[in-house]
C-alpha cells in the first residue's frame, strides 16, 4: 500500500508540472490534453492482483480531456463505448492531419465536444493469444480458444460481476449473439495463425 501511495504521488506531481508548465504557455488555450491508461490491475477483487484478466478493474480505465473553450467542463460520459485505439484518430482530427487508413479507432471529438453522433455497438478486447471479450451497453461476454472457459455478466444488475449467466438458458440468446460478434470481428482482422493448441475454441 505503500509504495502504491508513493508511486502515486509521484504521478500527481508530475502532471502538476506539466500542467502548470502549460498553464504558463501561450500554447494553453491550443492545446488538447488526454489522461489515461493502458490498464488497470486487479488490486485484490476477484482474488486477482494484476492484468490480464477481462472484470472491470482490469479492462475498464477511465479517460480525462480537457481543451479550453471545446470541450464542456465537468461532462461525464459512461454511456459511449471506448477504446484506447480510439487516441490516435482523435489527435489527428483536432491536429486537423488525415489519420491512416484503415484504422480501428475512431476520434472521440464529437463525444468530447457533446455532439450527438452514431456511435459502434460493441467494443472488443483481447489478453494475449486466447483470451476474447466483446461489451455491448449492458452485457460483457467472454471466452478463450482452447478452453472452455465461458463468461457473460450483466454490467447494469451485476456491475461487480459476481454472478456468471453463460450457462443460464435464459441467456442463451444472448450468448450466441456475442459469440457470433466476436466471430465477426475476427474474421476482418489480420491475424497471424495460432498454435496448433489454441487453434480450436473449446465447447
Amino acid at each position: 500500500a505503500w509504495l502504491y501511495y508513493r508511486l502515486t504521488e509521484m504521478v500527481d506531481v508530475n502532471v502538476g508540472y506539466i500542467l502548470d508548465a502549460l498553464e504558463r504557455s501561450p500554447e494553453h488555450t491550443n492545446t488538447l490534453i488526454l489522461f489515461t491508461s493502458d490498464h488497470g490491475d486487479g488490486n485484490g477483487y476477484h482474488r486477482m492482483l494484476f492484468k490480464d484478466n477481462f472484470y472491470e478493474e482490469s479492462a475498464r480505465v477511465p479517460t480525462m480531456a480537457c481543451f479550453p473553450g471545446k470541450t464542456p467542463q465537468g461532462l461525464l460520459d459512461n454511456t459511449h463505448l471506448v477504446s484506447g485505439l480510439d487516441f490516435f484518430p482523435t489527435l489527428c482530427d483536432y491536429a486537423e492531419i488525415e489519420p491512416p487508413a484503415n484504422l480501428r479507432g475512431r476520434s472521440l471529438r464529437p463525444l468530447l465536444e457533446g455532439t450527438p453522433t452514431e456511435w459502434r455497438r460493441y467494443l472488443h478486447a483481447q489478453s494475449k493469444a486466447s483470451g476474447r471479450m466483446v461489451v455491448d451497453e449492458r452485457f460483457k461476454f467472454i471466452r478463450y480458444y482452447g478452453s472452455k472457459t465461458t463468461q457473460l455478466f450483466d454490467l447494469d444488475n451485476d456491475p461487480y460481476e459476481t454472478r456468471n449467466l453463460a450457462f443460464d438458458s435464459a441467456y442463451a440468446d444472448t450468448c450466441k449473439r456475442m459469440a457470433a460478434e466476436i466471430d465477426r470481428h475476427e474474421a476482418s482482422l489480420d491475424n497471424v495463425e495460432l498454435p496448433a493448441h489454441l487453434s480450436k475454441r473449446g465447447s
